[in-house]
């Protein structure tokens, strides 16, 4: 995970000028150094680890270069920005391929964020916890991560053919 968005965020920055996830600040660089799957199926080392994911992924969406490119300033949320931002420049399924992104936010919001309650089981059973092993859960978590930047790769960033 960590190679694809670094390559995916360099050929961005390449294409366009700027990067779609911004780098972690100073006070975040642990969360990038500390990714990785879980070797337990502790919760303490999940809920880390997802926190981890979500301050990479979904807290360092460039939404100021969103909202310089067509998105509303006005469009509340990250993820929102960046769906509204997808569907402005026609990637297809736009809708569902956030949603690999709420449902992460929506698990980090309902119980690592905060004390896990009632909405904790639904965002939790929506990415497969209780299915299997918490370890692969995240696994599977940082391989939808990778198709989600493929699929943004493939959309933005793959280059024309050439002319015969």
């Amino acid at each position: 995970f960590k190679n694809a968005l670094v390559s995916f965020n360099r050929a961005w920055q390449e294409r366009f000028g700027w990067p779609l996830f911004l780098p972690p600040h100073a006070g975040d660089e642990h969360h990038w150094a500390a990714l990785h799957v879980p070797t337990t199926d502790e919760q303490a080392e999940f809920d880390g680890l997802l926190l981890s994911l979500t301050k990479i992924l979904i807290d360092s969406i460039n939404e100021a270069e969103l909202v310089k490119h067509g998105v509303s300033a006005d469009t509340k949320g990250s993820i929102a920005k960046l769906q509204e931002y997808l569907t402005i420049e026609k990637l297809p399924a736009a809708d569902e391929q956030v949603k690999l992104l709420r449902n992460i936010q929506s698990l980090r919001s309902a119980g690592v964020g905060h004390r896990k309650g009632s909405n904790y089981p639904k965002a939790a059973s929506a990415i497969g916890v209780g299915a299997k092993p918490l370890s692969a859960v995240f696994a599977d978590l940082l391989r939808a991560a990778i198709a989600l930047l493929d699929a943004l790769g493939t959309h933005f960033l793959a280059t024309a053919p050439k002319e015969p």
